[in-house]
């Protein structure tokens, strides 16, 4: 597959904030924390809150169209990446090429919880350059080492 032109971009004004909220709300079935439908007001409450420097969110686009988003946590010093890509662009390498961008937006290893049967994630991942580190229970953890 050649190289798409997706691009990374800040969320940086409300509308934004809101279309993070509805890619997230589009794929929540495979979120691994809460499946729940996320409300404007709730999105709008955790943005509000949300430290910059331990919660970093990017929207990935194709010209103005919004295609996906990607975040990375910093949690138990660990830098955690959770995406999602809109149904209608799944399966075309968008989710690769964000787990791309977050493994090489930090400054250390990367780790990622997927859902265990979610396969395209797994393997968007994997394809991207994070090796399966464990499976528990139904979530598999993956890790992009930095140094390997």
């Amino acid at each position: 597959m050649g190289t798409l032109m997706v691009q990374a971009g800040t969320v940086a004004s409300d509308a934004d904030v809101e279309t993070l909220r509805q890619i997230r709300n589009s794929g929540r079935q495979w979120m691994t924390r809460s499946t729940a439908e996320i409300s404007p007001e709730q999105q709008a409450a955790w943005w509000t809150q949300r430290n910059a420097r331990t919660c970093r969110v990017w929207l990935f686009r194709i010209a103005d169209t919004a295609v996906g988003y990607g975040l990375l946590r910093l949690e138990h010093a660990r830098w955690w990446c959770s995406l999602a890509v809109l149904p209608r662009f799944q399966g075309q390498g968008y989710g690769r090429a964000i787990y791309t961008y977050l493994a090489c937006a930090c400054d250390g290893d990367t780790w990622a919880e997927i859902l265990a049967d979610n396969r395209p994630s797994i393997r968007a991942c994997l394809g991207a350059g994070f090796d399966l580190h464990a499976v528990l229970d139904q979530h598999a953890l993956l890790v992009y080492r930095r140094n390997a």
